[in-house]
């Protein structure tokens, strides 16, 4: 039985636990993951401190905050944890609320939304030129561009049949035209034209938006799938699928050997991206009322395979 709960009543603004503020700038080169949980090692572990967890909107702004106890929660960086959708919101609600391990206690890493909100707040939200440069950083050797030859017919056709549509919607949506190639090259050339409608469509990015772009790019080593998962164009399923076209062609061959970062654990931490973007934009009237897509989201984040 959860314990979240949604109200609009006003509550103080105290931590529960305050700690100093956090510096900002090249913090951001270690990243989100990396970040946030460094600085929640205060927490790590603590027995689950609070009985209530709440949803509350801010003061009429269109914004929503996340209340323990009725105490407004703040990022690791002692920021107000404001949330552009009442769906993020209330999917970082029940991350919270799931904390009910005593013997664990505490354990930020089970709580992506948690840290991808913060780390946009935190980070990207006071300097995101280092997001930028690292979203940008994946063009030249964006896995979407490289194609086998002509003579392995059948994973040229698997990686036109992933990765054309998202070329073909990233020309018709920001008039990009990105070369493939099926050369042994290990970065390509881009123009200075293309390099710079694509710096422009990144740099357009609020922080939310650009914080999920940057785990997306790293996580499928390609800007152009991020930048369709962040536009909606595909859903975290054909994201993963367009990010691991080679992958599973060998594991159709040869089997599955699991390195240490597997085909499991990419999935799950592409979804937690796609998790995090959809609560942003999720569109109420559609779905059945508010914290219903956060709900079924965060549910499938924790058992996705």
């Amino acid at each position: 039985q959860s314990d979240v709960e949604h109200t609009t009543e006003s509550s103080g603004d105290n931590h529960p636990q305050q700690r100093p503020r956090s510096g900002h700038g090249g913090a951001q080169q270690q990243f989100s993951d990396k970040v946030s949980l460094n600085i929640h090692q205060t927490i790590a572990g603590r027995r689950r401190f609070y009985k209530h967890v709440g949803v509350e909107e801010v003061d009429n702004t269109g914004l929503y905050k996340v209340t323990l106890d009725g105490r407004t929660l703040k990022t690791p960086g002692m920021n107000p944890l404001h949330l552009p959708s009442k769906d993020l919101a209330i999917g970082i609600a029940l991350e919270w609320d799931a904390q009910t391990n005593v013997k664990s206690g505490i354990v930020p890493a089970s709580m992506p939304l948690m840290i991808l909100a913060s780390t946009a707040i935190d980070h990207v939200l006071v300097d995101p030129s280092d997001a930028r440069k690292t979203c940008l950083s994946f063009l030249p050797t964006d896995a979407a561009l490289f194609q086998t030859t002509s003579g392995d017919r059948i994973l040229l056709a698997k990686q036109k049949e992933a990765h054309e549509p998202i070329l073909e919607w990233l020309h018709q949506k920001f008039d990009i035209r990105l070369p493939t190639t099926d050369a042994m090259v290990f970065r390509i050339q881009h123009s200075d034209d293309t390099v710079q409608r694509v710096k422009s469509v990144v740099d357009n990015m609020d922080h939310f938006s650009l914080t999920c772009l940057q785990s997306a790019c790293m996580e499928c080593k390609s800007l152009v799938i991020a930048l369709a998962l962040v536009g909606r164009f595909i859903n975290f399923q054909q994201a993963k699928v367009a990010s691991r076209v080679e992958e599973e062609f060998q594991i159709d061959i040869w089997g599955v050997v699991e390195p240490r970062h597997g085909p499991a654990e990419q999935c799950r931490d592409v979804f937690r991206r796609g998790c995090f973007h959809e609560c942003l934009h999720v569109d109420e009237g559609a779905g059945g009322g508010a914290g219903v897509v956060a709900g079924a989201l965060l549910e499938g984040m924790m058992n996705v395979e």
